[in-house]
């Protein structure tokens, strides 16, 4: 027996020693908390995987793409037809749309003059 007169199974995690029926709820109850540490350590894991996905998407190319080749990118996207010398609504709407991606997206629109002639 151990502290609190729970019986000691250790001696049956190295040998092939049926329990004792004593031993079988002592058995379960390691289990159950074996199953909760486990159940709390892939929480964490999401949680850490998380928190380094975002760690990782500072480091991407694109925030390092400078805003006048990224402008310049855009300008691809929705170019003029075929003897327009005006966008069209939808071509306007295209623009204001990558002006609200987000900070660098809205500072390459802004800085691609090419973007904003015609309108």
């Amino acid at each position: 027996m151990s502290e609190g007169g729970t019986p000691s199974i250790s001696y049956l995690l190295d040998s092939n020693t049926p329990p004792k029926a004593v031993e079988i709820p002592v058995v379960e109850a390691r289990i159950c908390d074996l199953i909760g540490k486990i159940t709390e350590l892939r929480k964490l894991e999401v949680e850490v995987t998380v928190e380094l996905e975002r760690h990782q998407s500072i480091l991407s190319p694109v925030r390092r793409v400078p805003r006048g080749a990224l402008g310049h990118v855009f300008t691809f996207l929705h170019p003029y037809e075929e003897g327009e010398k005006v966008r069209n609504a939808a071509g306007r709407k295209d623009f204001l749309r990558l002006s609200l991606v987000c900070k660098l997206w809205r500072d390459a629109t802004l800085v691609t003059h090419e973007l904003w002639t015609g309108l």
